[in-house]
């Protein structure tokens, strides 16, 4: 899967999803968690070395986090014509 994919899925830009890959913008826990899903990945697989300091915020965007609130990619998306 591509950044761009990824981006699409999250609803931001290619450059701001870029930004976060690179460690240039702080990623919110919704987007972690969402970047997770998409993976097919543990959120902590992402961020194997970081210790979350507010369990009640993770839990919280993990709650609010389902298969419906992101946007599915589709093939057309992949591969413009």
């Amino acid at each position: 899967m591509t950044g761009r994919e990824i981006a699409h899925s999250l609803e931001i830009s290619q450059q701001h999803y870029s930004r976060i890959e690179n460690g240039h913008t702080k990623i919110t826990v919704e987007h972690l968690f969402s970047i997770a899903f998409i993976l097919g990945v543990k959120p902590k697989e992402l961020l194997p070395n970081y210790k979350f300091s507010n369990e009640k915020e993770m839990i919280k965007a993990k709650q609010s986090l389902s298969a419906e609130s992101i946007m599915p990619i589709k093939k057309s998306d992949m591969y413009p014509t």
